[in-house]
C-alpha cells in the first residue's frame, strides 16, 4: 500500500508540473521548481532512449521486487527503503511508458532537476545502504 501512495503523490506533483510549467525560485541559488522534460537519465545519459529506458528499467524492478521478497521479511525498516525505491522506479517508467518523457520539476543545485521519484530512489539507495550495514553490525546470522 505504501507503495501505491507514494506513486500516487509523485503522480499528482508531476501531473501538477506537466500542467503548470512552473518556474519558481524557493531557496535563491540552492532550490527552484523548474519543469523539465526528461528523455534520458541522470546527467542526460541515453537520451533519448525511451524504449531500451523502459525495458531496462522494468528488469531491474522486476530484480529488485525478487529480491525484496526474497530478503526483506525480518527487516522493517530495510523494507521501507526497497519500497521508496520500487515507488519512485515504477513512477519515473509509468511517466515514460504514458508521456514518452520524465517529468522533472525539482532544482536542486549542485545536482540538477529531479523529481520526487528520483529523491526516493536515492534516498531509498542510502536507506538501504545504512540499514543493511546497521542489521550486518548487530546480526550475527546474516
Amino acid at each position: 500500500m505504501v507503495i501505491v501512495l507514494l506513486i500516487i503523490l509523485d503522480q499528482a506533483i508531476k501531473y501538477f508540473a506537466y500542467q503548470s510549467k512552473p518556474m519558481e525560485v524557493l531557496i535563491p541559488k540552492w532550490l527552484e521548481v523548474r519543469y523539465m522534460e526528461n528523455t534520458g537519465t541522470a546527467f542526460g545519459f541515453a537520451e533519448g532512449q525511451n524504449t531500451t529506458l523502459i525495458v531496462l528499467s522494468i528488469c531491474i524492478l522486476l530484480l529488485i521486487t525478487i529480491i525484496f521478497y526474497l530478503t526483506t521479511q525480518r527487516y522493517d525498516k530495510i523494507r521501507f527503503c526497497w519500497k521508496a525505491v520500487l515507488a519512485g522506479g515504477i513512477s519515473n517508467v509509468l511517466d515514460r511508458i504514458f508521456r514518452g518523457f520524465v517529468v522533472d520539476y525539482l532544482f536542486i543545485q549542485p545536482f540538477g532537476v529531479c523529481n520526487l521519484a528520483d529523491l526516493m530512489v536515492v534516498f531509498g539507495a542510502i536507506g538501504l545502504i545504512f540499514q543493511t550495514l546497521m542489521v550486518i553490525g548487530t546480526d550475527s546470522e546474516v
